[in-house]
């Protein structure tokens, strides 16, 4: 009965760390899509002006090291955050 109890245990443990996970990876996503949508109205990018953007899109990555923006048509690729200002 205690192996039963202990597992029991266990199981809601684990379910509880993944309900955890789950919420901070839906946050982040949520983030994430903020973030994409609000440089897809960048007048710079509308303009074309893609140093201008460049800088825009590295100001709101300043806070997530891990991440990058990037700009490509299906020939080539015109901006990249990893890399220097076009």
């Amino acid at each position: 009965w205690a192996h039963s109890r202990d597992g029991a245990a266990a199981r809601a443990t684990l379910r509880q760390v993944a309900e955890h996970l789950s919420t901070a990876v839906e946050r982040e996503l949520d983030r994430k899509a903020v973030m994409a949508s609000t440089l897809t109205a960048s007048d710079a990018l509308a303009r074309g002006d893609l140093a201008r953007f460049h800088a825009e899109a590295r100001s709101a990555l300043q806070n997530d090291p891990a991440g990058w923006v990037f700009v490509a048509d299906a020939h080539h690729e015109h901006l990249n955050t990893l890399g220097p200002p076009p």
